[in-house]
């Protein structure tokens, strides 16, 4: 560890470091120490010389987080691990980023861009994301509570294995998306394209599917719901691009 008082000489030999490893060193250390802005550009420096480097990304994203400022992530920012509350992402390009492991509430991210991000193993609470572009995103084993995602496009998304609760998809796009052996809690598609997603094994509790026959296959493309929907003989219906024929229908 780095002591206090050799901190100011510590400081002088990591500032004059060119290697990117040092600098985010350096970052680290200043965050450690409550340097919140001297972290950052510490970061800043080693990200201009290495803009892959790993420790660097996730450390400027700490120090942006610590700072409570949006307006300096981008595509490919790295949350993993990260605890965040009440931060505003709307309208910014987060594609590709992480968000594994975080730990995240409170948060509006309305009409972002979130292409193929990385939400495996997080925890959102009171995330408003609708219109918000979520395309290939992968949600595996997320916990998802009281999230708003209507009219967001989240073709190709993954939700595998994901706990969503009171989850709102009221219009969005979710052509394709894979609900395999995902928990559904209170969830509302109402309005929803739901063509050619997979939602084999996915169990359902009080949700809203105003328009689809769950007593057999869904969706064109789709494996046949089990679990509790099933076991209800069907009653609640749900909004898709293409419904199923009727038994007898020409």
């Amino acid at each position: 560890y780095i002591l206090h008082a050799d901190w100011e000489n510590t400081r002088t030999l990591l500032s004059q470091a060119k290697t990117p490893e040092l600098l985010a060193l350096l970052g680290e250390a200043e965050l450690g120490l409550s340097h919140r802005e001297a972290a950052l550009a510490a970061f800043d420096r080693a990200l201009a010389a290495a803009p892959d480097l790993a420790a660097a990304r996730k450390g400027r994203t700490a120090a942006l987080l610590s700072l409570g400022r949006s307006d300096g992530f981008g595509p490919g920012s790295d949350f993993s691990g990260a605890e965040a509350r009440k931060l505003t992402l709307s309208g910014l390009d987060l594609s590709g980023s992480n968000f594994t492991f975080g730990d995240f509430s409170e948060i509006i991210a309305e009409g972002a861009k979130l292409d193929r991000a990385d939400f495996r193993r997080a925890h959102f609470r009171d995330l408003r994301a609708a219109k918000a572009s979520l395309r290939d995103a992968d949600f595996r084993h997320a916990e998802v509570s009281y999230v708003d995602l209507s009219q967001a496009d989240l073709r190709g998304a993954s939700f595998r294995w994901a706990h969503l609760l009171r989850v709102r998809f009221l219009g969005a796009d979710l052509t394709g998306a894979d609900f395999t052996a995902a928990k559904l809690e209170e969830a509302d598609f109402s309005g929803a394209t739901l063509t050619g997603a997979a939602l084999s094994g996915v169990q359902r509790t009080a949700s809203r599917l105003a328009g689809v026959d769950l007593s057999g296959q869904a969706l064109v493309g789709a494996s046949p719901l089990s679990g509790h929907a099933a076991a209800r003989g069907g009653s609640d219906r749900c909004s898709v691009g293409r419904r199923q024929p009727r038994r007898g229908a020409v």
